[in-house]
């Protein structure tokens, strides 16, 4: 069994969810929630998940939260036909092994339609406020004559995404991206071959490791990926105009070159 040490010193066990080696390169592991000061909680002494952070605030304590880290500067990218069949093809690969749409049976399409439904809707931080449920949804052939929806420069703690090197300047570590022109050169990539362009959505939990959701206020806690896929990754590509975005440090751990990409998830 693997361990990894938060910034408070605990040690919290790693299941086995191996990703491909990475290749040659400066990789940063996106750092859970109560793995970072964002989410330091001052009366307690230590970092929790988000929704533990403030008794008085939106989130329930005793309800896990989509663990969003946004990145810099977030431009938004318009999602057209081509992306979005990029990215809905990648939930294929993920759910059913397979990136061939034509290959599903029709219960299969319904199920995966109405996950693509869920991850791309406005009320979620990928879509935030302009997704496919208002914007033209080229998936589902709905909202014809509405402006494209559009995917934000986020990604989520437990992700690993690769930098231009180990320096920060004033805006932090400098992210790889997929550069939107460069589209007919990475159009074939998916998150098995190139993990590091893709953010695996995952879910700050304030449940003890170990159960399904039994409450703790002292961890360790689990972290899972969204729900969408039954368990299974959430791969969310990250896509800007410029070919790079910038992460705040303190969201982030460089790798050492020795070690293996982090599983994603907790517990």
């Amino acid at each position: 069994m693997r361990y990894q040490i938060d910034i408070n010193g605990v040690a919290y066990p790693i299941p086995s969810r191996p990703l491909p080696p990475r290749p040659a390169g400066v990789f940063a592991f996106v750092l859970h929630d109560y793995q970072t000061s964002e989410y330091f909680r001052k009366d307690w002494g230590y970092s929790v998940p988000r929704g533990l952070f403030e008794d008085k605030d939106r989130l329930k304590n005793i309800q896990g939260w989509p663990e969003m880290v946004p990145f810099e500067p977030r431009a938004g990218v318009k999602l057209t036909e081509e992306l979005q069949w990029f990215w809905f093809k990648q939930l294929i690969l993920s759910y059913f092994g397979h990136a061939h749409f034509d290959m599903l049976t029709p219960q299969e399409r319904v199920f995966i339609k109405n996950a693509w439904r869920g991850i791309t809707k406005g009320h979620t931080a990928f879509c935030n406020s302009k997704g496919t449920d208002t914007g033209r949804d080229f998936i589902r052939d709905v909202n014809r004559n509405e402006e494209l929806p559009v995917l934000w420069e986020n990604t989520c703690g437990g992700s690993t995404v690769e930098l231009n090197s180990d320096a920060t300047n004033a805006k932090g570590y400098k992210v790889k991206t997929l550069r939107v022109s460069d589209y007919e050169k990475w159009k074939n990539w998916t998150f098995l071959d190139h993990p590091q362009f893709f953010t695996f959505g995952t879910n700050a939990t304030p449940y003890l490791i170990g159960t399904i959701d039994t409450f703790t206020t002292q961890g360790p806690w689990k972290v899972d990926p969204m729900h969408y896929l039954d368990g299974k990754h959430i791969p969310v590509p990250i896509i800007s105009e410029a070919g790079y975005v910038f992460l705040e440090p303190n969201r982030a751990r460089i790798l050492d070159t020795w070690e293996q990409t982090p599983n994603p998830y907790v517990g």
